[in-house]
């Protein structure tokens, strides 16, 4: 953890002069020092702001311009589209939410500038992905015991990627936080079958979604662990083995249920994962809803606009400049050079990928089931990303926790086996 933080906090504040250097963490940054703290959790709710404006934050501005809210306005200071700079803005708003109550909390004796949002943002960026080791470490425990799990934690404290993005006051290390809690329960829940594994898995999968919505592909994850769940206790067995700890389920879900009950559990926990991740974001993205009521869930038009104003410029269907550099690369073969090489280093991309192969290999042939929510989750995620127009490295963070977790095992069973090997 130390050797985490120092790599990652190494020249935080300075590194670029603060002249914003990175065209995403500058407007994120301009767009949360308008921000405010709204009076009450109701205004937070009023994502659309009445027109005209009863208490603009500007009432000597020209009309047209007269539409950004004060404190005094009943409604939503946190929503980014509700202030002209940011009206087409297009990330998750939970991590510009985050950032703005953490720096009105730490800067109480005047208006926090950009300077000191650019700070707060990249020392947040820098705790998530702190916090996202530590569940990589409790992630691989889980899957494979103690030593694995420390070695995940090592190679991801110094995986280059992670590190490079927790200098940026941008969405992605949030997200990455998110989704690999909701990795780490998804596992607990295909282990131990329980509903509040399933709950804290779909909460944290709103949460991942409310910091960048393309992480709502992580769906797959509470799905495939509740499927797992309910079908490991209808064989009433664990699947694949019994030597290691991925293959057993916990002792209190090793007696056999009928199909009725397995399915009935499986049914349970996948209520209880989407009940969990639709009131995380809810609440968490609450600017993509039109009513303060927690009750509809009627989307915001101008949310539901940029999510497809966006994906028409990440697929490339409109025409602008930062998208020539991605004209004649090659799908999956491009990005995956780019993780390997840059993102992690060979060695470690290389043990990765090929851990991530041997899980699959292992379930054809022992039926090791449990690797299935971590392997699935990144074949999905990569099998969609790794085929777009713009494939930016930092889209793939969200899956290198995972395929981190799977080169420590693998390095860790290849490491045992050749202990095991005379040498004469």
């Amino acid at each position: 953890m130390l050797v985490a933080l120092y790599f990652r906090s190494l020249n935080l504040a300075g590194w670029d002069n603060r002249n914003g250097l990175h065209p995403d963490e500058r407007f994120i940054r301009d767009t949360a020092v308008r921000l405010r703290v709204p009076r009450s959790f109701g205004d937070y709710l009023t994502s659309v702001c009445p027109d005209p404006m009863p208490s603009p934050s500007n009432p000597d501005a020209p009309p047209e311009e007269r539409r950004e809210p004060s404190l005094e306005s009943g409604c939503s200071t946190l929503n980014p589209r509700n202030f002209n700079w940011s009206h087409r803005y297009v990330y998750g708003a939970f991590p510009t939410t985050l950032t703005r109550i953490a720096a009105e909390t730490l800067i109480r004796t005047r208006e926090p500038t950009p300077d000191d949002i650019l700070i707060v943002g990249r020392a947040m960026a820098t705790l998530f992905d702190l916090l996202t080791l530590l569940v990589v470490f409790l992630l691989a425990r889980t899957l494979y015991g103690r030593n694995v799990g420390l070695l995940a934690a090592a190679l991801y404290a110094c995986a280059v990627m992670p590190i490079q993005q927790s200098h940026f006051f941008t969405t992605d290390n949030f997200g990455v936080t998110f989704v690999t809690l909701a990795l780490f329960f998804g596992v607990r829940m295909a282990r131990r079958g329980r509903v509040s594994d399933a709950v804290l898995s779909g909460m944290a999968l709103g949460a991942a979604t409310a910091c960048k919505i393309s992480l709502g592909a992580a769906v797959v994850v509470p799905v495939v662990a509740a499927l797992v769940a309910g079908f490991s206790r209808w064989r009433g067995r664990a699947w694949g083995g019994h030597r290691a700890r991925i293959y057993d389920l916990a002792p209190e879900s090793r007696r056999p249920h009928g199909p009725r009950r397995a399915l009935v559990l499986a049914t349970a926990l996948l209520a209880a994962a989407g009940l969990g991740a639709l009131a995380m974001f809810r609440v968490a993205e609450a600017d993509a809803f039109v009513s303060p009521d927690l009750w509809n869930l009627r989307l915001e038009p101008r949310f539901v606009a940029a999510i497809k104003d966006i994906r028409n410029y990440v697929d490339g269907t409109v025409d602008w400049p930062p998208a020539h550099q991605w004209a004649g690369r090659t799908p999956y073969l491009y990005p995956w050079r780019n993780m390997v090489q840059w993102g992690m280093g060979v060695p470690l991309g290389v043990a990765a990928w090929v851990g991530w192969l041997a899980a699959f290999w292992l379930m054809l042939r022992r039926r090791a089931w449990l690797h299935l929510v971590p392997w699935l989750w990144i074949a999905v995620y990569w099998g969609w990303q790794g085929r777009e127009f713009s494939p930016f490295m930092r889209y793939y963070l969200p899956i290198y926790p995972p395929l981190i977790v799977f080169a420590a095992w693998a390095l860790y069973t290849a490491g045992g086996r050749l202990g095991r090997t005379p040498l004469a």
